[in-house]
């Protein structure tokens, strides 16, 4: 049986928590459960945030202790952090409102690792027109 979200909270607020505790998105990133593909993109995307933030973090705190180049290092790497969390907010807000987003980076990141395959979006405008095209095809035989 196909649940909305993990949790059980509404699919709406379920976002709320994920972005704001990431971990929680890794988490459930890898878990099996059949969940609405908005919610599972949202699970994914969390989830590379978290490792993103956690490898920012090792590499950070390590370049602190080597004087001048590890220090310039570490500022560049915190504007890093603050980049994506601006994002992460800006994600939180469109997937509240129902929006699909998608983190530049970030988002190919979490497709690559969880092998995220987009839905096949059909282009109508090009079908109609094809469509226009075969049936004039069709009368002038």
């Amino acid at each position: 049986m196909k649940k909305e979200t993990i949790t059980g909270i509404s699919k709406q607020y379920e976002p709320i928590l994920i972005y704001l505790v990431s971990l929680l998105g890794f988490i459930f990133s890898f878990l099996k459960d059949e969940v609405d593909k908005e919610v599972r993109w949202t699970y994914n995307q969390a989830g590379a945030i978290f490792m993103v933030y956690a490898g920012i973090g090792v590499v950070s705190s390590s370049m602190v202790f080597i004087p001048v180049v590890g220090w310039a290092l570490s500022l560049v790497l915190w504007m890093a952090e603050v980049a994506v969390l601006v994002f992460t907010i800006i994600a939180l807000i469109k997937a509240c409102q129902g929006e699909h987003y998608e983190i530049p980076l970030l988002a190919d990141l979490a497709k690559s690792i969880w092998k995220w395959e987009e839905p096949v979006k059909k282009d109508t405008k090009k079908i109609k027109d094809a469509e226009i095209k075969s049936e004039k095809k069709t009368a002038k035989k």
